[in-house]
């Protein structure tokens, strides 16, 4: 699915963007293409980490009552230690052995 827009991405004059489903094509000449992902923040990284701090203090806030948050079970967090560290150990264990076979 293609359409154009050219005002969806600031551009130098006559460049021309088509937008796909998941990207954004910036053709500025003929020769010259830029592919750009529409996941790509345009949200400066500052405020998006103000948005995830307010995300992970507000449920210890005093506005938790007001959302009706509850606090999570003591169990969850040494199984959320043990599912990241055990993610972590899987990862380099296939990693590695790929690198071996010489598969990657």
């Amino acid at each position: 699915m293609l359409r154009e827009a050219n005002a969806a991405v600031p551009q130098a004059p006559r460049a021309r963007s088509v937008l796909l489903d998941d990207a954004t094509v910036i053709a500025t000449s003929a020769r010259t293409v830029a592919l750009r992902p529409e996941s790509a923040s345009r949200v400066p990284a500052r405020d998006e980490r103000f948005r995830q701090a307010i995300g992970i203090a507000l449920p210890f806030s005093p506005l938790r009552d007001d959302f009706r948050f509850s606090a999570l079970p003591l169990l969850y967090w040494p199984i959320l230690a043990l599912t990241l560290v055990g993610h972590v150990v899987l990862t380099q264990t296939a990693k590695m052995l790929l690198l071996r076979r010489g598969w990657i």
